[in-house]
């Protein structure tokens, strides 16, 4: 009985890491090439960002450099300034707090993204000539 519950638990995950697995796929796949203006709305977007928070934006995290508090993202390299971003992740197991490398990995992927987006942009209109 209690291996029957475990197999048809089992499955029942598979079948829904299938089918995200799938949604996801569908979302991200793109028929049509991404247009100009889109592009350049994306670009528009990132340097508004960076332009309230100025770069680098750099992760501290608590994972490698325990200071007892909270990872979170530093901005520009002014040490004195107060220019941070905390990151509140709510999932469907609960929430994460620091020091949980699941958090600092996302933190580590926001604190990258600017800098990731123009460097793609700019690989896009370099091989589109």
């Amino acid at each position: 009985m209690l291996r029957l519950r475990l197999r048809l638990r089992l499955r029942l995950r598979l079948r829904l890491r299938l089918r995200l697995r799938l949604r996801l796929r569908r979302y991200w796949t793109m028929a049509d090439p991404l247009p100009d203006a889109d592009l350049s709305q994306i670009e528009q977007r990132t340097l508004k960002a960076l332009g309230e928070a100025p770069p680098p934006w750099i992760p501290e995290l608590e994972t490698r450099v325990p200071i007892g508090g909270s990872s979170y993202i530093r901005f520009g390299n002014d040490l004195t300034a107060d220019q941070e971003m905390y990151v509140d992740v709510r999932t469907s197991h609960g929430r994460l707090t620091s020091p949980d490398s699941r958090l600092d990995s996302i933190i580590e992927f926001v604190a990258s993204a600017p800098e990731d987006i123009l460097r793609l942009i700019t690989e896009i209109r370099r091989l589109r000539g």
